[in-house]
C-alpha cells in the first residue's frame, strides 16, 4: 500500500465534503478520518488502516517541508526515531525551483483564495522571490536532515534515467520484493478506495519524463544566486554542480 502526502489529511479531515472525496468506501470497510492528528496517533492509524485491509506493507511516500506551510518533520522525524525505514529522493536545486515556482503560480489569483478559506494555513505566494527563498531554506534543510540521519540518498536523476538498479537497490535494502512490474511504466496500474484526484489517478500512463536536468534557463539570475548562495555546498555533497 503507497499514499502520498497522507499528513495533509488533517487539514482536510475537518471538512465533511472532502471527507466524501479523501475517505472512500473501501470493499467493506468506511475509512474515516484519524480521530488523532499528531504524530504518534497518526502513523498508529496509518498502520491500522493498512493492517486492516490485509496489506503486508505500508509505504508512505512524504515531501519534506518546514513552518509555516503544511510543516510535517515532526512526523517524519517520528518515524526515524522509532526505526522505520527511510530512503530519501533527492533533486538538482534548480530542477526543483523551477517545479516549485509554477505550482505556486496556479495557486495565486481565485483558486488559492479559495483553498486558503477550505485549508487552514494553505500556502499563497504573492511574489516570486518569495516563493524561491523559501524553497532553498526548504531543499537546505532537506539535504542536511538527510546528512544528519544518514539516509540512504537516491537521486531523482538516477531513478528516472535508469530505474533498474535504483529500484533494486530500494527493495535489497527495505525487504521489499521486487518485480519486473516496477520498471514496466505501460501496464494498467488498479487503484481501488483511492484518495486523490481520480482526473490524475486514472490518466493514461506516460512514459517517464527523462530529462530532468537543465530547468535553469526558467529561474531569474537573482533567483539562481539565492539557491546558490544557500545551497551550493550542500549540492556538491549530493553531487550537484550549482
Amino acid at each position: 500500500m503507497s499514499l502520498s502526502e497522507p499528513f495533509l489529511s488533517r487539514a482536510v479531515c475537518r471538512h465533511r465534503l472532502l471527507n466524501v472525496i479523501f475517505f472512500p468506501k473501501i470493499r467493506n470497510y468506511r475509512i474515516s478520518p484519524p480521530k488523532n492528528c499528531d504524530e504518534i496517533g497518526f502513523l498508529a492509524y496509518l498502520k491500522n488502516f493498512s493492517s486492516n485491509l490485509g496489506f503486508s506493507s505500508l509505504i508512505i511516500k512524504e515531501t519534506f517541508r518546514l513552518e509555516p506551510y503544511f510543516e510535517n518533520i515532526t512526523l517524519l522525524n517520528h518515524i526515524a526515531n522509532n526505526g522505520e525505514p527511510v530512503a530519501a529522493i533527492t533533486r538538482h536545486p534548480y530542477d526543483s525551483a523551477a517545479s516549485t515556482l509554477k505550482m505556486f503560480r496556479q495557486w495565486r489569483g481565485v483558486t488559492g483564495k479559495l483553498m486558503s478559506i477550505i485549508i487552514s494555513g494553505f500556502p499563497v505566494f504573492n511574489e516570486d522571490r518569495n516563493v524561491i527563498e523559501w524553497f532553498a531554506e526548504n531543499w537546505l534543510s532537506f539535504a542536511r536532515w538527510c546528512k544528519q540521519r544518514q539516509l540512504f540518498v537516491v537521486r531523482y536523476e538516477s531513478l528516472v534515467e535508469s530505474p533498474d538498479p535504483s529500484l533494486r537497490e530500494l527493495c535489497e535494502r527495505y525487504n521489499i520484493p521486487f518485480t519486473q512490474k516496477m520498471l514496466d511504466n505501460n501496464h494498467p496500474h488498479f487503484f481501488f478506495g483511492v484518495s486523490g484526484d481520480s482526473g490524475v489517478l486514472n490518466k493514461r500512463n506516460e512514459k517517464l519524463y527523462v530529462r530532468p536536468v537543465g530547468r535553469r534557463d526558467q529561474l531569474k539570475p537573482e533567483f539562481i544566486d539565492i539557491i546558490k548562495k544557500r545551497c551550493s555546498q550542500a549540492a556538491e555533497e549530493l553531487g550537484y554542480s550549482l
